[in-house]
C-alpha cells in the first residue's frame, strides 16, 4: 500500500530533494530541492549553478545567478563585468584606468 510499488520503487514520486526509483538519491547540487524522480532539474537551477542539468557552478565573482545555457553572469562583484569567452560565462576584471578606482 501507500506510495510504493511491489518492487520497492516509489509509485507517486519523491519528496522534495530526492530522486531515483526508490527516492534514495539526492537531487543534484544545482537544483537541491526541485529535481524530478529521474534526477533532472525540472524547475530551473539554483542561483549558483547552470547547465542542462544544473551541473556547473556559475563563474567566480558572480552576483544574482547566471544564464542556464551560457553561464554568463547576471551581474558581477565590484570591479568585474559579465562576459562570455570561449562559450563560457566569466566575470572579467574592469580595466584599471577608469575614474573612481
Amino acid at each position: 500500500g501507500g506510495g510504493w510499488n511491489a518492487d520497492g520503487t516509489c509509485a507517486t514520486g519523491c519528496k522534495p530533494g530526492f530522486s531515483g526509483p526508490s527516492c534514495t538519491e539526492k537531487c543534484p547540487a544545482g537544483c537541491p530541492d526541485t529535481c524530478d524522480q529521474t534526477g533532472q532539474c525540472s524547475a530551473g537551477c539554483a542561483e549558483t549553478h547552470y547547465g542542462e542539468n544544473c551541473e556547473t557552478e556559475c563563474p567566480a565573482h558572480t552576483v544574482d545567478g547566471c544564464d542556464r545555457t551560457t553561464g554568463k553572469p547576471t551581474n558581477c562583484v565590484a570591479k568585474f563585468f559579465p562576459a562570455v569567452e570561449e562559450n563560457k560565462g566569466v566575470c572579467k576584471p574592469c580595466p584599471g584606468n577608469c575614474e573612481g578606482e
